[in-house]
């Protein structure tokens, strides 16, 4: 399975927090990438019948699905993530990125911030997101922002949205 790129997705019971209508649309957009990559959607006990029946037709060999089950009242996609990086890292994936189960690329998204990877450890990308029903666009970093900036660190940290390499990752997992 080593792939150059890795994309995980934690879910659970999507069709509860309205993501599970962008949820189609968020594999469509990473499908559509140009570009080779292992997707891991790391399900964290969904008992929904429609993210479960969503499994059962994801065809494309280039996603996997992990269940890995729920502890206790967890609110947050943090164990999902964890595990999908640990299972990327532990396979030799190279670079490594985050969406949440409604977030959409752009065309090349992928592309871009791999080839932004070849001279920096962690870069971000152009997203997608929904606020109040509406879709909008946001590159990170604004142009003329200081990409390590405490403002952009505050306000709309894309940590979905970015791409880390293997060392950053390293050095990420190994903080934990």
């Amino acid at each position: 399975m080593a792939n150059k790129l890795g994309v995980v997705i934690p879910v659970y019971n999507t069709e509860k927090n309205d993501r599970f209508s962008y949820f189609y649309d968020t594999i469509d957009s990473i499908a559509a990438q140009d570009i080779d990559f292992n997707c891991l959607i790391v399900d964290n006990g969904s008992t929904d019948e429609e993210t479960l029946d969503f499994y059962e037709i994801l065809q494309d060999s280039r996603f996997e699905i992990h269940k890995i089950g729920r502890l206790g009242f967890e609110r947050t996609p943090a164990r999902s993530l964890n595990y999908g990086f640990n299972f990327l890292y532990d396979n030799g994936t190279d670079a490594f990125c985050y969406l949440h189960s409604d977030d959409l690329l752009t065309e090349d998204s992928l592309e871009r911030r791999l080839e932004g990877l070849e001279d920096n450890d962690m870069v971000y990308g152009r997203t997608i997101f929904l606020l109040d029903g509406k879709l909008y666009y946001r590159e990170f970093p604004l142009k003329k922002e200081n990409a390590n900036s405490p403002h952009v660190l505050r306000n709309g940290f894309p940590h979905h949205s970015s791409m880390w390499s293997r060392e950053m990752m390293r050095l990420m997992l190994n903080d934990r």
